[in-house]
């Protein structure tokens, strides 16, 4: 008995789609897939445009954070002395943002000997290494693994059990299991 699909905003061809796009498993391929994408040409003109916008604002970020990072602790020391000790305006160095090298920040902090780094997406990394895996939704291939083995009901409640009840596990299972 097919149950009916509760109200899922990503459902129908979009959820093919992201299904199509999302299926790989490098920043470059799935870039690709969306320039690619016949099924939902506007969604995937969307997402590619928020991922270009992601991606320079992370670029930025990361920069600052890499700045923040190299300097962090002398310049810590500078400041908090300067406000409460002197009472004076810290000396700092560099003395500006944009003296800052920023070739000298990534040699000093990202560049160093790791055993097992955890690339960023937009540096290659595989979003399947991600510490936060467990708190998405079950992918598709999880829900029709689980499926061929239980009834959708049992399949449903297999999810909801192992998602906690999160929010929108249940509409994806059903989707999946109706498509």
């Amino acid at each position: 008995m097919e149950q009916e699909s509760p109200s899922f905003s990503l459902g129908g061809g979009i959820y093919q789609a992201i299904n199509r796009c999302f299926q790989h498993n490098t920043m470059e391929e799935i870039v690709s897939a969306l320039n690619e994408e016949k099924g939902a040409p506007q969604w995937a003109k969307e997402t590619y445009n928020c991922f270009a916008n992601v991606a320079n604002i992370f670029k930025n970020f990361i920069a600052t954070i890499q700045c923040w990072i190299m300097f962090a602790s002398k310049e810590f020391l500078e400041g908090t002395s300067a406000a409460l000790v002197t009472k004076t305006a810290p000396n700092w160095n560099p003395s500006t943002l944009e003296q800052v090298n920023v070739n000298e920040v990534k040699r000093n902090f990202f560049d160093g000997p790791i055993d097992n780094p955890l690339k960023t997406l937009y540096d290659g990394g595989n979003h399947t290494e991600s510490l936060h895996t467990e708190s998405i939704l079950p992918k598709c291939s999880d829900i029709v693994s689980v499926a061929k083995k239980k009834s959708h009901e049992e399949t449903i409640k297999y999810f909801l059990d192992k998602y906690s009840g999160k929010s929108g596990v249940k509409a994806k299972v059903i989707n999946v299991l109706n498509n």
